[in-house]
């Protein structure tokens, strides 16, 4: 993931660099080793490293619209993208919200891997009807809607 722009734009690589020495003390394997192993495994699906790669990642994109002239108005961001927002919007330090989204992760990868997400497109009403059939196996985790 990104290895082009890693290797043909400076900016983008000095943050990543930078990303990289930051989630040093919270991630067994570094960073670049990771989005750009030398062997043809990765843990990058692993949630731990997916998350502060995507991070990592459009935190350097960003900088780097942002040294073409290219400055946001207003930031927004869903789920993980939340924290990278808060990080461009300067609510939250880089080195804060690297050490957030790579705590986040953590305990994120040790959640029971058996379970299963998915989204529905239906009413609130239709969801809580489904899922009180067996609360044990299917739960509302969050309504997006009205």
């Amino acid at each position: 993931m990104g290895r082009q722009l890693y290797e043909t734009q400076p900016l983008f690589q000095q943050t990543l660099d930078y990303c990289n020495e930051i989630l040093r003390p919270y991630l067994e394997k570094p960073l670049l080793q990771v989005l750009y192993p030398e062997e043809a495994s990765s843990p990058l699906e692993q949630t731990a490293y997916t998350q502060t790669a995507l991070f990592a990642l459009e935190y350097a994109l960003v900088q780097l619209w942002k040294s073409w002239g290219v400055e946001p108005s207003a930031v927004m961001g869903h789920s993980l993208g939340e924290y990278i927002a808060a990080c461009v919007a300067g609510v939250l330090s880089l080195e804060d919200g690297l050490k957030l989204v790579a705590q986040r992760a953590r305990l994120m990868q040790n959640l029971p891997q058996a379970g299963e997400m998915v989204a529905v497109f239906a009413s609130k009403t239709t969801i809580q009807t489904i899922t009180a059939i067996d609360e044990q196996k299917v739960s509302f985790a969050a309504c997006n809607g009205l």
